[in-house]
């Protein structure tokens, strides 16, 4: 009895708490305890104005969006314009503005925080409600609201009017005290002031003041109203409790939101209500950032000292309440007390009778609790073996008990006086569950696995399932048997007789699900030790037709406003009441919680972005592409998205294609992808996450790594081309070795005979054709490689950092232009072809040109000479490209070889003795050809025997030879002249046909 009274006295006490609070400073995020102003973009980031910058929250992480060497000490509050949130130093004219999802800081123009009124000379300010700057220039002074084009002056004992800037200010109030202007907001175009000494209320409107005079929360005088100028949100604060304040049928209406019984302590410098996520933002301007997060699950609690709050079954005893086994009557937001009844031992099994008295299991008796007296009293049943279960299935109820061997009695009594016996059957184990399939046949759950029993025959008709303990049977409002099991075997749907085991969650958490509830949308409810799982029954449905149907639970946690995660195994294990609300027990008391009012929060298909990216170096931001050097150790790369629910939820995967991380990876609650160094190549990065129960919504980044100069594939020709290079040589010189012994052999066999001599002849022929070749490719080649071979020489003996740089550069243009050239080494073959097999497609002759002129640039330049290509750009042939290549080649490499501080000239242009001709002139300001040279190789040119060779220049200008013969193969002129002051021009004339 004195357990009874104890109880009913703090009863009182009793209360259902219904959000989360959270305290954000600067030991868990935010740079600064001072929260000046919170602001929400279009895209749902959360923005928060502090006296050390400005951060930005997405529900995981505060992110310090302003320089930190940029203060923020004087800006004041944020104000929306357009799609950008903006705000101001008044005292510097500095501005911040946030768009697309960035902050940007600005020099502005100067913004004016007063105005001198028209009529007299006192300074009226812009009313700025609930910043600190009313600490500083206090609410008593003369104040001005812009509403459009109207404006509205509030002195100390009138309020003036003026329609535009062009109007005349008119009184329409002089018995104001300016005093109750602290008490303003404006809802629509209405100006609200609430005076709580007269409990009345002041509306303006166009001009006009009228009164409300009906006491109400807003004029209550422990009323505290924030109005947020910039959010057009007005909040009252009346006791711990805080309201919304909307219009509805052109009034304002409070809309409660929660009882926060320490807000009138937290010295509030802004609030923001985010609808769309149900959360509360309280910026303190000493104690930093306050989330507080609503729920729609209502936990009822004793909240008595000393007393454990775990809860298992209950029943429905109001259309609103439920009543646990100890008397407790739960309501969403109070508990009474119907009777006192301290639990001793099975505190897990709870059923009404008939005549709704509560049967509730004790030491193997029966209890009967009897309504008629209230619950106060209570008889009992002793079964022979004792009771471990009791159940009512279609009228009957049923008993079990348990013997020696550990097998179990089923006992059926018509009536729920125990005393008419309809038929008992013996079971292999103990009985956990009971429910009825038809009017004959009942599904029975046992520690050993699941019977299918018929009444009727008195019998089991099949052993279903073995080798589980089965937990509980469930029936849900669509007809459907499912079936939860102990040792975290998982839970069953039972399709024809047959249990299929549904999938789990990554954490395994459905692997001890306690019982279900169906909503009337189709969802079901599952509790288990870990949250609350949520997902519509025609998906598992779906997945016992198709393994590979899809499966995503929605899961809710102490982040949704649960007190505890882990639900309790009871019978019943959870209750719907005639309001609609869902009761479950759990560790800290009974959840109440309307299915419909619950929301499972997605993310939108647009609220995902991917452009921020670091490493060690550098934090950048990019747009739908990545660029790397391949010499990169890891890239973390940032998945941004304003999402203030459990990320679990949304199953946010990512993937990198065309790698060996194909497969789909979770991200963690950092939000991270983190690459690592890889080959270079193309990827890209596909990021998913659910926008609904089933439905993903798809980002992709690409990601191109470059090679390094050693992994390029130009690179890879180089080394390539310079090892055919080596082989060439050692051809070279194994040819003419082997010339060497075939001319010995010539001599020493010349009387072999006539098929010997004809070998020969083959052999010189080939072993000449062979030489003409590499001599070509050996002179073509020579300039550049020994140009090379001099800048490796310079390198090593300089230790001037500045020259050694040039000269790597000079080296690296050098090879690199050698590489291009070399890459068409193979072309050479074609020089010595009896046949001049000009191009399928013409081709511009003033690349060939700049090609050349690119080849030996740095070779020049080491020379102090200059090579200008003035060449037509319109001028195009089909001359071999071969055969012209290696003729401007040589011209080219022999003007560079002859000229220092000098300038050589390359033009190509139409000749003017022919409309097709073409006539290429090479000029050099070098030491130029003597005239001696000049007419030997004239003669060398007009010498119609072309492998006849004159003697006397024969070894000093090998390209100028090779060159007249390629002349005479395409059908070409060539004349030599004397370029003034100083050099030589050669002219070629060619017929472009």
């Amino acid at each position: 009895m004195k357990f009874y009274f104890f109880a009913l006295f703090f009863s009182l006490l009793a209360e259902a708490q219904n959000y989360r609070s959270e305290w954000f400073t600067v030991d868990n995020g935010l740079p600064q305890n001072t929260v000046k102003d919170i602001a929400k973009d279009k895209y749902g980031f959360i923005w928060i104005l502090t006296n050390k910058g400005v951060v930005r929250y997405d529900g995981h992480e505060f992110l310090l969006s302003t320089n930190p060497e940029f203060s923020t000490d004087h800006f004041i509050e944020f104000a929306p314009l357009g799609n950008a949130i903006y705000s101001v130093d008044y005292y510097t004219n500095n501005y911040l503005k946030i768009s697309e999802r960035k902050l940007e800081t600005f020099k502005g123009p100067e913004v004016p925080v007063a105005s001198y009124g028209p009529n007299d000379d006192k300074i009226y300010f812009f009313l700025n409600k609930n910043n600190d700057s009313n600490k500083l220039f206090p609410i008593a002074d003369f104040q001005i609201i812009e509403l459009g084009t109207e404006r509205y002056f509030f002195g100390k004992n009138t309020i003036e009017y003026q329609k535009n800037k062009h109007a005349e200010r008119t009184i329409i109030a002089a018995s104001y005290h300016y005093r109750i202007l602290k008490n303003v907001f404006i809802h629509r175009d209405t100006i609200y002031i609430t005076d709580p000494r007269n409990r009345r209320t002041m509306m303006i409107s166009k001009g006009k003041i009228s009164y409300d005079a009906a006491p109400s929360l807003y004029n209550d005088p422990g009323t505290k109203i924030y109005w947020y100028q910039a959010k057009d949100q007005v909040f009252v604060i009346n006791k711990g409790n805080i309201y919304l304040s909307r219009i509805k049928n052109g009034k304002p209406a409070l809309h409660f939101l929660v009882h926060y019984k320490d807000i009138e302590k937290d010295y509030i410098g802004s609030v923001l209500y985010d609808e769309v996520n149900r959360k509360l933002y309280i910026g303190s301007l000493i104690k930093g950032l306050n989330i507080i997060s609503l729920s729609n699950f209502y936990i009822s609690r004793k909240n008595i000292p000393f007393t454990s709050e775990v809860c298992y079954p209950a029943l429905p005893f109001s259309r609103n309440s439920v009543i646990s086994q100890d008397g407790t009557e739960y309501f969403r937001d109070t508990v009474k007390v119907r009777y006192a009844q301290e639990l001793l031992s099975d505190k897990r099994r709870l059923l009404y009778d008939s005549s709704e008295n509560i049967l509730y299991l004790e030491f193997g008796k029966l209890y009967r609790r009897l309504k008629k007296t209230g619950y106060r009293t209570q008889d009992s049943i002793l079964f022979k073996n004792g009771a471990g279960f009791a159940d009512k299935i279609n009228g009957l109820f049923m008993v079990n008990g348990i013997d020696s061997a550990q097998k179990s009695d089923l006992y059926v009594f018509k009536n729920d006086q125990f005393n008419s016996l309809k038929t008992s059957l013996r079971l292999p184990d103990g009985i956990t569950s009971i429910a009825a399939c038809g009017k004959d046949h009942i599904y029975v759950g046992c520690y050993d696995g699941l019977y299918l029993v018929s009444l009727s025959q008195n019998k089991i008709v099949k052993k279903l399932a073995g080798g589980i303990a089965v937990k509980n049977i469930i029936k849900s409002g669509s007809g459907h048997y499912w079936m939860t099991t102990y040792d975290n075997k998982g839970f069953y749907f039972l399709k024809n007789n047959i249990p299929v085991r549904m999938p789990e969650d990554e954490n395994r958490d459905l692997a001890s699900a306690h019982t279900f509830l169906e909503d009337g949308k189709g969802f079901l409810w599952i509790s288990t030790n870990n949250g609350l799982f949520k997902i519509p029954e025609k998906t598992l449905l779906g997945y016992a037709e198709n393994r590979n149907s899809p499966v995503h639970y929605y899961r809710y946690t102490k982040l949704n406003g649960l007190l505890n995660n882990e639900f309790n195994t009871a019978y019943p294990g959870a209750n719907m009441l005639e309001n609609g609300d869902f009761v479950f027990p759990s560790m800290e008391g009974f959840v109440f919680f309307n299915p419909g009012e619950v929301k499972s929060i997605y993310p939108r298909r647009d609220q995902l972005f991917i452009e921020r990216a670091y490493n060690s170096k550098l934090r950048f931001r990019f747009k739908d592409r990545i660029t790397l050097e391949s010499n990169f150790k890891t890239l973390s790369i940032c998945i941004d998205m304003p999402y203030f629910s459990d990320a679990e939820n949304i199953h946010l995967q990512a993937r990198l294609k065309n790698s060996i991380r194909e497969q789909w990876e979770n991200i963690d609650r950092s939000r991270i992808y983190t690459l690592d160094n890889d080959i270079p190549g193309n990827y890209i990065l596909e990021v998913r996450y659910l926008t609904s129960e089933n439905m993903f919504a798809y980002k992709t980044v690409d990601i191109e790594i470059t090679p390094l100069f050693y992994q390029t594939l130009w690179f890879k020709f180089f080394v390539l081309g310079s090892l055919i290079i080596i082989i060439i040589l050692v051809v070279h010189i194994r040819t003419g070795f082997l010339r060497g012994r075939n001319t010995n052999l010539k001599n020493n066999l010349k009387h072999t005979g006539d098929e010997l001599r004809v070998t020969r002849d083959k052999l010189k022929n080939e072993s000449e054709y062979k030489e003409k070749i590499i001599q070509s490719i050996s002179h073509d080649i020579t300039t550049p490689l020994s140009f090379m071979s001099y800048l490796t020489n310079q390198l090593d003996k300089t230790e001037d950092a500045d020259k050694q740089k040039e000269l790597f550069e000079m080296l690296h243009k050098t090879s690199e232009q050698l590489f291009r050239f070399t890459s068409d080494l193979r072309e050479y073959t074609k020089l010595y072809n009896i046949e001049n097999i000009p191009e399928e497609r013409e081709y511009a002759v003033f690349d060939l040109a700049e090609n050349k002129k690119m080849l030996f640039w740095e070779i020049a330049r080491k020379r102090n000479t200059g090579i200008v290509n003035l060449c037509d750009q319109h001028i195009k042939t089909r001359i071999s490209k071969v055969i012209l290549s290696v003729i401007i080649h040589n011209l080219i490499d022999n003007a560079v070889k002859n000229t220092v501080n000098g300038e050589i000239i390359i033009n190509i242009h139409k000749h003017t003795g022919a409309d097709c001709d073409v006539e290429i002139a090479i000029a050099d300001t070098g030491s130029g050809m003597s005239d001696a040279q000049m007419l030997y190789y004239t003669q060398m040119y007009e010498n119609q025997e072309e492998d006849k060779e004159l003697p006397a220049f024969k070894n000093e200008r090998l390209g100028l030879y090779l060159v007249i013969r390629l002349i005479k193969k395409i059908q070409a002129e060539i004349h030599f002249q004397n370029n003034l002051p100083t050099g030589t021009v050669v002219k070629i004339i060619i017929k472009n046909k």
